[in-house]
Order: structure tokens, then C-alpha cells, then sequence
């Protein structure tokens, strides 16, 4: 009895570290198993392009496994032929026109859910997975952030719904991003720490490859006070 408890409590505390939580979530983030309510219609989603008649409502309640998150998320999506349009978040959705990256300057500053700072919600319009509508493409490339994450071009998935719906899918992505983990090379960088939005800007400026790790450093230190 008193082995069992022993191995047990190592488990438990292995399961604590970071390394092994970010080897739980990788693996989580591979599935997606959805129910819904308030869906109608089919349709079938091979990383930007979607195909189908479909329908979820963003009133409707959604509750499963996706983006690595196993609970109830808020979502809505639409599909007529091969234009269509995701939305995915942990907190209620609001205003489904509000581009993705005013969004997250929102959640970054009223405490973001995992999701969101492991970089799995979005809001992405078919067939190009950008932020803004068809005839609006352009302007998508004039500034950063007008694209879903990567996960979500690498993501095959099938919803069906008549009102009661399921959502269904697997993502090879993540499933490599999963096995190169154990290696400690995260290619979606959705392992803890997590980056805030000021850390991710400052990594992607052009500027900070050319910094020391002392300055990177003392630079994060200073953003974090």
C-alpha cells in the first residue's frame, strides 16, 4: 500500500513539471472532439478551405476537446461552398467582426485563458485563413497579424449538425509538433512560459537577433515590471 502511494506521488509531482505539461498539452492539441448545439448543415475544413453548407451559431454551446483544451470554449463558423469563416476562443466571442489582433490585445489585458496564450484561438475567414474578409485580402499584407496561427493550416477536420452537432478532427501539425516536443524543440511555440503579445513583438522585431542574451534578458526584465 504504502509503494503504491509512493509511486503515485511521484507521479503526480512529475506531472507537474513544465516539461511533462507541455508533453500532456502537445499531445491534447492533436484531437479535436466537439459538441455543439445550434449547428446545421455539413461541411469539411482541410486547413484554410473549407467546403459545405454549414452553420454553428455563436449562441449556440460548445463543449469537448479542441485547440488543447478539454471543457466548454465559444465559438462559430459558417460554410457555403468554399467560403466560410472559424471562430474560436475560451471567453465569449463578442463582436465576430472585431479583427483577431485587436482581440488579443484585449485578452492580453484582461487576463488571456491558456488558449489564447498558447496561440490556439482565432478568428479566420476562408479560403485564405485571414483575419479579413475576401474582398479585403489586401490589406492583410500592409501589417502583421492579419493571419490565423499555424496550427490552424495544418488543422482536417468534418462538423455535422442538425441543431445537436459534433466537430471532429486531427491535425498532423501538432502531431509533429507533438513527437519533435520530446526533443524539446517546439515549432508551434506553445510550450510554458508563455510569451506575452510584448514579448512575441519584440522577438519578431528584426533587431533583436542582433542583441546578446544578456540584453535580451535584462529587455524582458524591464517589459515584466
Amino acid at each position: 500500500m504504502s509503494r503504491a502511494l509512493l509511486l503515485l506521488t511521484l507521479f503526480a509531482i512529475s506531472c507537474s513539471s513544465p516539461y511533462l505539461r507541455n508533453r500532456g498539452r502537445d499531445a491534447l492539441d492533436i484531437f479535436t472532439v466537439e459538441f455543439q448545439t445550434r449547428a446545421y448543415g455539413a461541411s469539411v475544413r482541410a486547413g484554410p478551405v473549407k467546403a459545405g453548407l454549414y452553420h454553428k451559431s455563436a449562441d449556440g454551446a460548445a463543449a469537448g476537446l479542441r485547440g488543447g483544451d478539454l471543457g466548454v470554449h465559444h465559438d462559430a463558423e459558417f460554410a457555403v461552398l468554399f467560403f466560410g469563416a472559424d471562430y474560436f476562443q475560451k471567453k465569449p466571442l463578442g463582436d465576430l467582426e472585431t479583427p483577431s489582433e485587436e482581440d488579443s490585445k484585449t485578452a492580453e489585458e484582461t487576463d488571456p485563458s491558456q488558449t489564447a496564450l498558447r496561440g490556439k484561438e482565432f478568428r479566420a475567414r476562408s479560403p485564405f485563413g485571414t483575419t479579413q474578409p475576401a474582398q479585403k485580402k489586401r490589406s492583410v499584407f500592409k501589417k502583421k497579424g492579419g493571419f490565423a496561427p499555424a496550427s490552424y493550416y495544418t488543422q482536417l477536420e468534418v462538423s455535422l449538425g442538425i441543431f445537436f452537432g459534433v466537430k471532429l478532427g486531427i491535425n498532423p501539425g501538432e502531431l509533429l509538433d507533438a513527437l519533435l516536443g520530446w526533443t524539446t524543440l517546439d515549432i508551434f511555440r506553445d510550450d510554458e512560459p508563455f510569451e506575452t503579445e510584448q514579448e512575441k513583438a519584440l522577438r519578431d522585431n528584426p533587431l533583436y537577433d542582433r542583441l546578446t542574451d544578456e540584453q535580451r534578458q535584462k529587455l524582458k526584465e524591464q517589459m515584466a515590471k
